[in-house]
């Protein structure tokens, strides 16, 4: 069989099938400083929450996993958070010349306090 029978063969079956898929759509990573080497790091998660029927939405991890690395990128540890409780963002849409769009996001703030000594050159 010549290659652009392969190729025809290939497009043909590939052709039919539909992909699906739901994930994670957005994040947001940062921390605060709260005196005596402690700091509050959140992560913020938004998911997909309106999926097709018969397709799981992506889940949150329980616990989600923050790592923490020296300047140099060395491995320093993995901080566990717990799965927090989630709520749904309605959209919102301003301009009148755009159609009210059927989204649905939902959002985890994964939050904890931990004690980072200092150490040459910081932490990433």
């Amino acid at each position: 069989m010549s290659l652009k029978k392969y190729i025809l063969s290939f497009l043909l079956v590939t052709c039919g099938l539909s992909a699906i898929a739901s994930h994670i759509v957005g994040a947001e990573l940062f921390y605060d400083y709260l005196g005596n080497n402690n700091y509050r790091i959140t992560l913020r998660l938004y998911r997909n929450c309106g999926c097709p029927v018969n397709t799981p939405c992506a889940e949150y991890g329980d616990p989600e996993y923050v790592q923490i690395f020296d300047s140099l990128g060395n491995y320093i540890d993995s901080i566990p958070m717990a799965l927090p409780p989630r709520d749904t963002i309605q959209p919102d849409i301003t301009n009148p010349c755009l159609s009210p769009i059927d989204v649905c996001i939902e959002q985890a703030f994964y939050m904890g306090t931990y004690y980072l000594p200092p150490i040459a050159g910081g932490y990433t």
